[in-house]
């Protein structure tokens, strides 16, 4: 058997250094990679090597083989990772390079033009790695850096910066749950009818079948069918969220922790928030505390005064100003109401007859008596223009009153309307602390400000040293639009383990690095640390784009194929065939992934309180740690894995 070995692993060196561009072999390849894993699930080592030796002899691009042998791709060529190291430490120029890079790196502040000429300066010395970390940390600090992102291989699309293979991946992605919701859609209308069903029968039977969801693409249905019910129903989503992996889960939980009308089922979800991995819930936490809208007001004081309304908000604030309207009468408009006074001109002549004077008698009687039909007529006219006027006055005053009243309601319900919205605020900010103050370790308060400077520099992104000036947007309630006592004011406010729930391990922690191993305090962004990719099982060595020393936390012993490694309860270590798992999850007899081989889990004990360290690696997301190389995620947030690399359904 040993000489069979040393025969495989002569393959493997030979396949290594010449790939072949045909695989006219692939399947049998593969095959042997299946044998691989299951005789790795059995502990059979010397069998595994020999199988994954095959594997390459058949098949040299069989990535995932190389992967699972701890080869490293460097410069298009397989190497084992201290050949790569030894390559590197024999070429003086590059050498010399480094030794200028470590030197500039220490001098180098970490603010954004400092990183990018920095960045520029290791682009222009052949170091790529480097550079890709630097400008990252330049985005980092102020993401306005344009020329950076597109050094980086992002374009900008909708507003935000992605690679073309993000955006390619985001389309793919989309497709998939699409199709994900149309199958998920009735299999989770079946289940709530069953939950609903007064049969028990039907109510066991969908009791199990909510016990079978794992998938994180059921989650939109769980929160369109499940969680948008009654109280029975949102409790089964809360079960069916909890055996869910990744964050879309545990943003639902951390909603229904928060916003569920029942008390059951906000109880249910935060102790379910409690076992979820702290960074992802904590980001939707910080964004749910709100200060309550501070206002201050001034009355009015009657028709012809102004109230002022002024509320103090988060991003602007808005002063309201209600004018009441008064009577403004104008001057009088006057007009000619002419009254006849008849009087009497006699130039009859003297010998006038009498027939004559009859007649004028005659005219003198229908003169006075139209005189006097035109006075009455005058004297009604004016008496009713007098009467109109009045009441015309007293329509005014009335419309007046109506008006004022109108103002004073609206003023009124923006008041109101404040107060309930502060009372929801509230509301919201009494079951969100607690669980962010648990969650985190800390004890903020209800400071929206204090939570959102804290949580950005978690992720490690420079925050404003003062909050910018608010402007204040000023709207007048006015008497010449009374439907303005209708509306309702706009009112906005801007939402970035028990102790410090960080996911690091301690100081000393050997980090697989391209130099070899370093203790995981002395690594600085830049430096090229062991990587392995979870999608192809692909080995390269990634530059390091964020460090994270932390403050003392709870950790755990953990012994490992002889080895201890020292980390924190939710540092996430691959379990093989199955994926990323928390440290706390690991049992004795678990195997864990190594550089190379896996391991078994040997005990899991409590540890001290201490200080802790963590990195962000470009790309893959993990590195190696220890002597032998567990794999271990970096400090970003963990995507769920769909198919293990080395899983036995991978390995087809």
């Amino acid at each position: 058997m040993a000489a069979s070995i040393v025969l495989s692993l002569y393959c493997v060196a030979l396949a290594a250094d010449n790939p072949a561009p045909a695989r006219p072999r692939q399947a049998e390849s593969e095959a042997q990679v299946k044998m691989a894993l299951d005789s790795e699930s059995k502990g059979l080592d010397a069998e595994r090597l020999a199988h994954l030796a095959r594997a390459i002899a058949l098949d040299p691009g069989n990535a995932l083989a190389k992967g699972l042998m701890g080869l490293v791709e460097y410069q298009g060529h397989w190497k084992r990772p201290e050949a790569v190291g030894d390559t590197l430490r024999e070429d003086a120029a590059r050498a010399a390079r480094v030794r200028d890079y470590l030197s500039k790196r220490a001098a180098t502040p970490m603010r954004a033009d400092a990183q990018v000429k920095l960045a520029e300066w290791c682009e222009q010395n052949g170091l790529k790695e480097q550079a890709q970390a630097h400008y990252l940390a330049a985005v980092r600090l102020d993401p306005s850096r344009d020329a950076a992102w597109r050094r980086l291989g992002y374009r900008k699309q909708g507003g935000r910066w992605m690679k073309p293979e993000e955006a390619a991946a985001a389309k793919a992605e989309a497709e998939a749950q699409r199709k994900a919701d149309r199958e998920w859609r009735p299999r989770l209308d079946r289940i709530r009818d069953g939950l609903l069903a007064r049969d028990p029968a039907r109510r066991e039977k969908a009791e199990k079948d909510l016990a079978t969801i794992h998938d994180p693409r059921a989650v939109p249905m769980i929160l369109a069918v499940l969680a948008a019910g009654n109280e029975r129903l949102q409790l089964a989503a809360v079960r069916a969220l909890g055996q869910i992996e990744g964050a879309p889960a545990s943003a639902v939980l951390a909603d229904l922790a928060v916003f569920s009308p029942y008390p059951a089922v906000r109880d249910a979800a935060a102790q379910g928030v409690m076992l979820r991995d702290p960074r992802e819930v904590i980001g939707r936490l910080v964004t749910l505390v709100r200060r309550p809208f501070r206002y201050k007001l001034a009355k009015g004081d009657g028709p012809g005064s102004v109230a002022q309304l002024v509320v103090d908000g988060q991003e602007f604030n808005i002063e309201r100003i209600y004018r009441f309207p008064t009577l403004v009468e104008l001057p009088p408009q006057y007009y000619a109401a002419e009254l006849e006074v008849p009087y009497v001109i006699d130039d009859l002549p003297a010998n006038a007859s009498a027939e004559e004077r009859k007649g004028a008698e005659g005219r003198i009687r229908d003169g006075m008596v139209a005189a006097e039909v035109h006075n009455r007529i005058t004297a009604y006219q004016a008496a009713l223009a007098l009467y109109w006027n009045e009441v015309n006055r007293q329509a005014a005053r009335a419309e007046t009153l109506r008006r004022n009243a109108a103002v004073q309601q609206s003023l009124e319900m923006d008041v109101q309307a404040l107060e309930v919205l502060n009372a929801r605020i509230e509301e919201v900010d009494a079951r969100a602390v607690p669980l962010l103050r648990t969650l985190s370790g800390r004890d903020l308060g209800n400071d929206p400000d204090a939570w959102g400077r804290w949580w950005v520099n978690e992720l490690g992104y420079a925050s404003p040293s003062s909050p910018p000036s608010r402007p204040t947007y000023t709207d007048v309630v006015d008497t010449g639009d009374v439907s303005l006592a209708q509306q309702v004011p706009v009112l906005t406010a801007a939402a970035t383990g028990i102790h410090t729930r960080h996911s690091c391990f301690a100081g000393g922690t050997p980090v697989r690095t391209m130099d070899g191993p370093r203790a995981i305090e002395s690594v600085a962004v830049g430096d090229l640390v062991l990587a392995q990719d979870t999608a192809t099982g692909v080995i390269s060595f990634r530059p390091v784009t964020a460090v994270h020393h932390n403050e003392p936390a709870a950790t755990l012993h953990l012994r490992i194929g002889g080895e201890e490694i020292v980390a924190t309860g939710i540092h996430r270590f691959w379990k093989a065939g199955r994926g990323w798992t928390m440290a706390r999850d690991l049992k004795p007899g678990d195997r864990v992934r190594m550089l190379g081989t896996s391991a078994a889990v040997e005990s899991v004990t409590p540890g001290p309180v201490q200080p802790v360290y963590n990195l962000e690696v470009e790309g893959s997301r993990d590195f190696f740690v220890g002597e032998h190389g567990a794999l271990v995620h970096d400090n970003s947030i963990v995507r769920p894995v769909e198919a293990p690399f080395d899983g036995l359904a991978a390995a087809r």
